[in-house]
């Protein structure tokens, strides 16, 4: 019984600090989601004030929206480590992110590419290879990985 005892005492310690270091893994994944959700917004944020603008808003600031948004899209990337996926809380982000890492790379420097050519189109003044610019943005950027790497909304 004492010998039971001892495995049973053992087994529970070893869960507990089990638990311990899986525990903050989710956290930090929870907060990992959060962070992400902001840096989403934040472009779509962007987006939205180019459309604006667009549609008859102060020209001027076309420069430093498209500017932002290209530098908003070379962090996105960054915001999808290990461990921040559907297992760690509430997020849109489909587990093919993690487990075709190439793809989802792939995709994101598709929107790196198109934001930094909206940027350089924008900075040029012209109004109509912007609104294509943009476009291509939503299409090949934003659109792309969202088809691929994100849940579908019902």
């Amino acid at each position: 019984m004492p010998r039971i005892l001892s495995h049973f005492g053992l087994l529970v310690a070893t869960l507990v600090l089990v638990g311990a270091t899986v525990a903050p893994a989710y956290a930090d994944g929870a907060a990992d989601i959060k962070t992400r959700q902001e840096l989403m917004k934040s472009m779509g944020g962007k987006m939205k004030a180019l459309g604006a603008i667009m549609k008859g808003g102060d020209a001027s600031m076309l420069g430093d929206h498209t500017a932002e948004l290209a530098a908003i899209a070379k962090k996105v990337g960054t915001v999808f480590p290990a461990g921040s996926g559907p297992e760690a809380g509430k997020t849109e982000a489909l587990a093919n992110i993690w487990t075709d890492p190439e793809g989802f790379n792939k995709t994101v420097a598709g929107l790196i590419a198109a934001t930094e050519n909206l940027a350089k189109v924008a900075a040029s003044g012209d109004l109509q290879a912007t609104g294509a610019a943009m476009g291509m943005v939503g299409k090949d950027g934003c659109g792309a990985c969202h088809k691929t790497y994100r849940m579908k909304k019902s």
